[in-house]
Formats: structure tokens, C-alpha cells, sequence
């Protein structure tokens, strides 16, 4: 069985696994302005679109919440 395993040859491939987070096209501008920002504060990027998105839903749930 070995003899066999060391005749055998080697494969190479790939595997693409579709990603559990979601995704999302923002304007290239923005995403520049993103990208600077995030460097700017030394942090990355998604994690500064992250923190946004979440202080935005915030004013948004308080909004609603105080008519």
C-alpha cells in the first residue's frame, strides 16, 4: 500500500467555502474615506465600519423609540 501511496501524484486544489458574514458595496468614495479614518485611529477598517453601523442603529432604535 505505500509502494502505491508514493506512485500516486500530487494533488493541489482549492477549496472556497462561502463566507457567514454578509457583504456589502459602499460607494468607492467612502470606502476611501473608511480606509483613511481606520488608519488614521490604527485600526482596521472593518472593525471602524462596524463601530458606525452600530452607533447608527442606536440613534435609530432611540429615535424610534422616543416618538
Amino acid at each position: 500500500m505505500s509502494e502505491e501511496l508514493a506512485a500516486s501524484p500530487v494533488v493541489h486544489f482549492e477549496i472556497s467555502l462561502p463566507s457567514r458574514k454578509p457583504h456589502f458595496a459602499i460607494e468607492t468614495a467612502l470606502a476611501a474615506k473608511l480606509r483613511e479614518t481606520a488608519r488614521q485611529r490604527d485600526i482596521p477598517a472593518e472593525d471602524l465600519l462596524n463601530q458606525w453601523v452600530r452607533e447608527k442603529a442606536a440613534e435609530t432604535t432611540t429615535v424610534g423609540a422616543a416618538e
